[in-house]
């Protein structure tokens, strides 16, 4: 549980009227007295003391926030987190909030495998009536000549979450390298403004390193929204 500390003049007011307040609820019904004070009991004591103690509580009301806000978790095995402004649109046509990407992050799940996760600005729509993708483009040979060139790599394989309005959707690994082989992938999740998809690290070459871009595409001839908008992103894979 998150500590909880007093640290602003607020703050202490508040304890001050909240110990005043609950002081005087008790006395106003009688239940403590204490010497060389006079306090008259009934209804306009008690009830001054619960006006007292809710300013009291008014003010401790930033204090009490961290106790009941969860931690944030932190994922250890996280190899990369790329955040992107919301809005730096590349299309000039149509601009959905749910293809705005605005985090990216790339896990290292275990030994084998690797997630990709995507946010973006809006929850998803679970159905579209046109194919919609998100997708990771890894340039694992660090070699921009090679491949399909995107911005300043060539990737080797593109990772995708992709929408068909017959299958829904669908995980996917194309092989650039070999003619843009796909392999399917099962363990792809989309909720509210979050896709992922978790692979094998063999289904991208089991690479020790890679650069990559971050790109989105919905019904439009051009691509929605991309990370980073200019030049790439370096990731290293550890030994496990």
């Amino acid at each position: 549980m998150p500590p909880m500390t007093f640290a602003s003049t607020m703050s202490y007011i508040g304890v001050l009227a909240l110990t005043a307040g609950l002081f005087l609820i008790l006395a106003g019904f009688g239940v403590i007295k204490i010497e060389k004070i006079t306090v008259t009991t009934g209804p306009l004591t008690w009830g001054f003391g619960i006006v007292l103690a809710l300013v009291g509580i008014f003010f401790l009301l930033p204090d009490f926030q961290p106790l009941f806000t969860p931690e944030a978790q932190t994922d250890v095995n996280a190899l990369v987190l790329q955040t992107d402004p919301s809005d730096d649109w590349i299309s000039p046509f149509s601009r959905p909030s749910y293809m705005d990407i605005t985090e990216i992050r790339i896990v290292k799940v275990d030994e084998d495998n690797i997630r990709f996760e995507m946010q973006v600005n809006e929850s998803i729509p679970q159905s579209f009536k046109e194919i919609h993708f998100y997708g990771w483009f890894l340039d694992t040979d660090l070699n921009s000549s090679t491949g399909q060139q995107y911005n300043d790599i060539g990737s080797d394989y593109n990772v995708q979450i992709t929408y068909f309005p017959d299958k829904g959707w669908v995980g996917q690994v194309f092989d650039i390298e070999k003619n843009s082989s796909m392999v399917e992938i099962k363990s792809v999740e989309v909720k509210d403004n979050l896709v992922s998809m978790t692979i094998p690290l063999i289904a991208i070459g089991s690479p020790e390193k890679f650069n990559w871009i971050s790109i989105d595409q919905d019904n439009e001839p051009y691509y929605s929204d991309k990370v980073p908008n200019d030049g790439h992103i370096h990731t290293e894979i550890p030994p496990q």
